[in-house]
């Protein structure tokens, strides 16, 4: 008998009946990082089983995930993160430039004279295109927020829809790298226009049913046409921020 080393209950198992917690744990090894790598990529339950759903079904499965089981797909915050890495490394590796907002030093104030301190507003867009699979999380809040207010009659909570936009961003963010990786490979043209119409065609497409299932071809039509709205104006949204907070920062500082 013993007593838990959480919530000091005595115990007399393995684990602590009041709280769940194990009596001694397991020392972090080579075989404990392997085991949580196998267990977050593990295909039935994991990062690739959560990726084929979204790219098969992903109104169904985020409303299962909201509704009934939370125990077969990744965290949506989890699963945006991992798809935000992949798209990075490959982002890096090809040299892309796909960005929400993109100045260049010529076309500002500050890059007319070569003297003067380098604009925020081009520092922040360098960023955003430097960082795209991150950005996509502040596009992602805004466009929930619009979401929000499209569809404030379907019931779903702020929260809820914030983890079907970043399901939504994830596998949007799988899909443009598996076409950039594609197009660079088989050296075809107009790769950027592809990839954008890409990502805004299954951000639509998955919001889209996620809202509106197994109803009439208008039904579907009318909700297609707010998720589209939404993520522009989400990413309109963002944009603004950015570029005003940079305005701001430069007047202050002069």
């Amino acid at each position: 008998m013993t007593n838990c080393k959480n919530c000091g209950h005595a115990v007399s198992e393995k684990f602590c009946s009041q709280c769940g917690q194990a009596v001694s744990l397991a020392r972090i090894d080579g075989h404990y990082i392997s085991h949580e790598i196998q267990h977050l990529l593990h295909f039935e339950k994991g990062f690739f089983y959560t990726a084929k759903e979204m790219l098969l079904r992903p109104g169904q499965s985020i409303r299962e995930y909201l509704t009934f089981s939370r125990s077969r797909l990744s965290k949506p915050i989890v699963f945006l993160f991992f798809a935000s890495i992949i798209y990075a490394l490959i982002e890096h590796y090809f040299q892309l430039e796909f960005s929400y907002i993109n100045f260049s030093d010529a076309g500002s104030p500050a890059g007319a004279d070569p003297n003067s301190k380098k604009s925020s507003v081009i520092a922040i867009s360098n960023w955003v295109q430097a960082h795209y699979g991150y950005a996509n999380i502040g596009v992602g809040l805004f466009t929930s927020l619009w979401l929000r207010l499209f569809f404030r009659k379907k019931g779903f909570n702020i929260f809820e829809i914030t983890c079907a936009v970043f399901f939504a961003l994830g596998s949007a963010l799988l899909l443009v790298a598996l076409i950039a990786l594609v197009f660079n490979l088989a050296k075809f043209p107009l790769m950027y226009k592809v990839m954008g119409i890409s990502f805004a065609c299954y951000i639509t497409w998955a919001i889209g049913q996620f809202f509106d299932m197994n109803k009439g071809l208008g039904s579907q039509v009318l909700s297609y046409g707010k998720s589209f709205s939404a993520f522009i104006f989400g990413m309109v949204s963002f944009s603004a921020i950015l570029i005003a907070s940079g305005f701001a920062y430069d007047a202050l500082a002069r």
